[in-house]
């Protein structure tokens, strides 16, 4: 196994743009606002692969399979914004800006003003939450964060899956640190019945946005990753490569050419 991927959030398109008509002719090199931001890192993702990761680290960047981009891509979830993270980010690589596949979900910000930008991603990719499978990695999308319903659907598939198989999951909410308890994931028992259901399996990493800083820590056991966003100054994404015995995540700061840090772990 040999796969890479890159990790993004809070997109939050809208923050400080003054045309919200969704039939705007703006191009999407001009660029307002977070937009500007939103250029600058898909350029940064188009140019990472073969980026070598810090020399104590031994690795470089392969070619990313895809982006994964957990939620609040909008601002408001307006039609406009999201007209423009489409614009943007595209869906298969060759629709938008960026040369890769995009595997979006929602966050909090997206459904300010109704379920348009839900029912887009659901056109997109079938549903909110949903499933990736690339080469032995299997890679779990679920949505804002899962309630009820989507614990039952995730159950499920993980027991298809098995034990064996490295798991990735990403979705809007933290698990842990700041914001993690002001919503209604964190305030019921939701997080705690997720982590007694991961228990069991081959759990890789967990990747969330909604905090808009970028850092890893611990929950549950597992390794969970937060990443940036330029909507409070960060200005990094998430780029992830699995091997069959060794991970790497490293957050790629696009504004100043950087690692902001890596972390790499056997496994």
């Amino acid at each position: 196994m040999d796969v890479t991927f890159l990790v993004t959030a809070d997109t939050h398109f809208g923050v400080g743009v003054s045309d919200q008509d969704p039939d705007s002719r703006r191009s999407v090199e001009d660029a307002q606002g977070i937009e500007k931001h939103q250029l600058d890192a898909i350029r940064a993702m188009n140019a990472i692969a073969e980026k070598p990761f810090p020399s104590y680290v031994g690795a470089t960047v392969g070619r990313p399979l895809g982006v994964l981009v957990a939620g609040d891509l909008t601002d408001n979830g307006h039609p406009a914004e999201w007209r423009r993270f489409v614009q943007y980010f595209g869906r298969d690589g060759t629709d938008g800006l960026l040369r890769y596949p995009v595997f979006e979900t929602w966050g909090n910000h997206d459904k300010n003003y109704g379920w348009y930008v839900r029912r887009q991603i659901e056109q997109r990719h079938g549903h909110i939450r949903y499933t990736l499978d690339w080469q032995d990695l299997h890679i779990v999308c679920l949505g804002e964060a899962p309630d009820d319903d989507d614990l039952a659907w995730l159950e499920r598939d993980l027991r298809s899956v098995g034990t064996d198989l490295g798991i990735v999951l990403y979705m809007h909410y933290p698990l842990a640190g700041p914001f993690s308890d002001n919503n209604w994931f964190g305030n019921g028992t939701f997080r705690a019945r997720l982590g007694d259901l991961l228990t069991p399996y081959r759990v890789l990493g967990v990747f969330h946005g909604h905090y808009h800083a970028s850092a890893r820590y611990r929950w549950r056991g597992m390794d969970v990753y937060n990443v940036g966003s330029p909507r409070h100054d960060y200005y990094s994404f998430g780029a992830v490569r699995v091997t069959d015995d060794r991970m790497v995540v490293g957050s790629w700061d696009y504004k100043h050419s950087r690692w902001e840090w890596v972390h790499a772990k056997g496994i």
